[in-house]
């Protein structure tokens, strides 16, 4: 009869520990494990509230790499930063945003 490899499962807290029993200098941190399944980037089973993360999964992506992060343009709720050239921008300070009426010539209304 074949023996069925069980996956070794553990929460992002006990893959920490089980890298550090192996290599105690690791930069590895809790935090990058759970970025790693919030990104999707190694399969998570759920259960409950609770993450179940295979170790050989990430062990994998530990050995394999990733790609390095895009940078996304700072945006603060849903709102991002437009960039304006400043010599095309009306005047700033006092009066700025207010319209000014339009010069016109008085008329002569004698009849």
């Amino acid at each position: 009869m074949d023996q069925v490899r069980i996956p070794r499962m553990r929460t992002a807290a006990k893959i920490v520990a089980e890298i550090r029993a192996v290599d105690p200098g690791t930069e590895v941190t809790e935090y990058y494990i759970r970025q790693l399944v919030k990104t999707g980037s190694v399969p998570v089973v759920w259960a409950g509230n609770k993450a179940l993360i295979n170790l050989d999964d990430v062990i994998s992506l530990l050995r394999l790499g990733t790609d390095p992060a895009e940078s996304e343009p700072y945006a603060v709720g849903g709102i991002r930063r437009v960039e304006v050239d400043e010599p095309n921008r009306e005047r700033r300070g006092a009066g700025a945003g207010k319209r000014e009426r339009p010069h016109t010539q008085p008329t002569d209304q004698s009849v």
